[in-house]
């Protein structure tokens, strides 16, 4: 398609093109670096003595390789796939429509395109965060299955149905707050360092927009500051989502929060920064380079 015709595109393609290319992206970046998050997540729930002697993201990765075999580190694929498909899809969609309403495409102001990846990126995890349960609670089954236990869960359906037995529709959307904060604090700081980084490099490095280095340099330092932004709201995240309401009573966020801080200390809240960084770098470089390629093959130009 050419230049020509993707001016003439109207909103509603633009929407569907933008989620199309989004949603894609984000999936075909999951199975590359899903093995790393089933990592980072069974670091992060880990709270026993058991655990904290296998607090390395190595030594983590050996047990779940040397008792489970490659299959360990896939354990949640199938909703975490539902969950990139739904979340990036309206992320990206949404993103740039926020932010023209911002003003940020005429001033380019860091703080109104941070608002604006805050505000799609929240929206578009709520409308995930069923399948994201489902993920994590998943993937943290992984412990249960090393300590010698029996799964939870025979699959993701069965994990959907029980979720629901045990804790209600309501329970499907245990976690949204932490979840949507996480997700704000991420793709608020991603897409807003990569956007400032894309038009940095572009115009005053002088490189092509439409490049592959333009993208790829773009999108892995806007990895590094997600990650750091984003990973104690993800420890609160997660331990929320894996928290046992029937054995041990619902917790809200600041009390999961108060009790990680108080047991484990502040450092606590950056367990697993590395694995998060070694899975969230790739795959904000995968998700937003094949992005803007699919733009460019759909549409004719990107559509950053």
């Amino acid at each position: 398609m050419s230049r020509a015709s993707n001016r003439r595109m109207n909103g509603n393609q633009e929407l569907g093109a933008r989620f199309v290319c989004s949603s894609t992206a984000a999936c075909a970046a999951e199975i590359f670096t899903y093995p790393i998050d089933t990592t980072r997540v069974r670091m992060q729930v880990a709270k026993t003595v058991v655990d904290k002697k296998r607090i390395g993201m190595v030594a983590t990765g050996v047990d779940i390789l040397r008792q489970q075999g490659m299959k360990g580190f896939y354990r949640g694929i199938p909703p975490a796939m539902i969950r990139q498909f739904v979340q990036c899809g309206i992320n990206l969609a949404a993103y740039h429509p926020i932010r023209s309403a911002l003003g940020a495409d005429e001033d380019h102001s860091v703080l109104k395109k941070g608002i604006a990846g805050a505000m799609s990126g929240s929206f578009g995890q709520f409308c995930a965060i069923p399948a994201d349960i489902v993920k994590v609670q998943m993937q943290a089954d992984n412990k249960n299955t090393l300590n010698g236990g029996k799964p939870r869960y025979q699959g993701t359906a069965h994990a959907f149905k029980s979720i629901y037995q045990e804790t209600g529709l309501l329970g499907l959307w245990r976690g949204a707050t932490p979840s949507c904060c996480r997700s704000a604090s991420i793709h608020g700081a991603g897409l807003a360092s990569y956007d400032s980084f894309k038009y940095f490099i572009v115009n005053v490095g002088k490189l092509d927009a439409d490049s592959s280095s333009t993208h790829v340099i773009a999108s892995a330092l806007s990895g590094f500051v997600a990650s750091a932004v984003g990973c104690p709201f993800d420890v609160i995240k997660t331990r929320v989502m894996n928290h046992n309401v029937i054995e041990e009573g619902a917790i809200s966020p600041l009390q999961m929060a108060a009790k990680t801080i108080k047991t484990e200390g502040v450092t606590a809240l950056f367990k697993g920064f590395v694995p998060t960084l070694a899975r969230l770098g790739p795959w904000q470089v995968m998700w937003l380079t094949f992005y803007e390629k699919l733009c460019i093959q759909l549409t004719g130009a990107s559509k950053f």
